[in-house]
């Protein structure tokens, strides 16, 4: 009896330290999941493309694991031989086993499908790269919408430098990329299995086809044979090469069955300026609707002899205003006139008021640009009043023929 005891208290310490020492690993592990690096521990990798291992067992969806007692590893521990829901003893399959893609070219054990689509060799989850933590993805992914991992998608992509970053549910003209980076995003749940997946758009065939393509996990790159709008759901079948004519092949898991969201996206905006008030304009990028604004910057050109335009050289708002004129005498007939705000200029005719200067001469003064000429009284026929300056003459000076009284 005692020795019975023993031996089931004996087991009982198995079990508390197994247990304990499984929630310190997982603690531990969650704790370390973001360092600040592009990447993800192993744990997150656990809810990144899940691989099952079944020991020669068919499997259906995790929860059957556990039924069965098989152990889920995380990705990518698992070796070559014991890879694949349905195909735990798999070996080695010829590609053709692909059901929605096809083998495009080796790829990166290290880089999952967001890596590869934002062109990380990383094993990378949304929000990571803007310090978003996405630990428990799993139990994240069931409880946010596809809007939410498109907000983490967003950072993410404004965080490496994409500036011009535009999002849709709806599938941009293809032919109308351009320069630009166009990934898309889907989520999707099998059972217990909740995971999201990307692919990115790499060109056109010479058929005009769009090119799809994908990284299910540590898969080989693969070429989606159907559009990225599809109502065909994507799925994480994958493949490994293994030499030139075989690969190994692990059947899907999951099926990512929502609506689609696009990301196109480049360094710097598309902008054009529109005039909002007679104080700014509003800057505005044609590829992804950003806005901000700013003041006119504003220019004066002459426009006619009344009025100059204020222009903004960035949004062409314009408004009129008439000129500052600016007088300088030029000659004893003319001074010159120019705006003291624009490049207008001319030659007008003085504007003289008479004044008497002496008894012999009046002056003529310039009321505009001050300036002044001396001319010889003109009298009266009585010789009493000169008739320009209105000054009075002591009847000396003749009175030219014809003078006015």
């Amino acid at each position: 009896m005692q020795r019975v005891f023993a031996i089931s208290l004996a087991v009982f310490m198995m079990l508390i330290g197994h247990n304990a020492s499984f929630a310190q690993s997982k603690s531990d592990t969650s704790q370390n999941a973001h360092d600040g690096s592009i990447g993800v521990s192993d744990y997150e990798r656990f809810c990144d493309h899940l691989s099952y291992k079944c020991d020669n067992h068919v499997c259906t969806n995790v929860n059957e694991m556990h039924v069965h007692g098989y152990a889920v590893d995380y990705e990518p521990s698992l070796s070559t031989s014991d890879r694949g829901l349905c195909s735990c003893n798999a070996g080695s399959y010829n590609c053709n086993r692909l059901v929605l893609s096809t083998f495009y070219y080796a790829g990166s054990a290290n880089q999952n499908c967001y890596g590869y689509a934002l062109g990380i060799n990383a094993f990378s989850t949304p929000g990571i790269i803007s310090d978003h933590l996405f630990s428990e993805c799993s139990n994240y992914l069931d409880t946010q919408n596809l809007d939410g991992i498109a907000n983490l998608v967003f950072d993410d992509l404004r965080q490496l430098g994409y500036n011009c970053v535009f999002r849709s549910k709806y599938m941009p003209n293809l032919t109308s990329v351009g320069g630009r980076s166009l990934i898309c995003l889907r989520i999707g749940k099998q059972g217990a299995v909740v995971d999201y997946h990307f692919m990115k758009f790499a060109g056109f065939y010479s058929t005009n086809k769009p090119i799809w393509l994908h990284k299910p996990g540590d898969s080989d790159i693969l070429m989606y044979k159907h559009e990225s709008w599809s109502n065909t759901a994507w799925t994480s079948e994958k493949v490994k090469f293994t030499n030139p004519t075989n690969h190994n092949y692990y059947e899907s898991i999951v099926g990512y069955d929502s609506d689609t969201y696009y990301f196109l996206f480049k360094q710097n905006h598309s902008t054009r300026y529109q005039s909002t008030d007679t104080y700014r304009h509003a800057i505005v990028c044609d590829l992804c609707s950003s806005t901000t604004y700013e003041n006119h910057d504003m220019r004066t050109l002459n426009h006619n002899s009344s009025q100059h335009k204020r222009v903004c050289t960035k949004c062409s708002y314009t408004y009129y205003v008439d000129h500052t004129k600016l007088y300088s005498n030029y000659n004893s007939q003319k001074h010159k006139v120019v705006c003291g705000k624009c490049s207008y200029s001319s030659y007008e005719p003085h504007s003289y008021k008479a004044s008497q200067y002496s008894s012999i001469y009046h002056k003529l003064s310039c009321s505009l640009c001050g300036g002044y000429k001396l001319e010889a009284h003109v009298p009266n026929a009585l010789g009493t009043r000169c008739t320009v300056c209105k000054a009075k003459l002591n009847g000396n000076t003749p009175a030219p023929a014809g003078a006015a009284n």
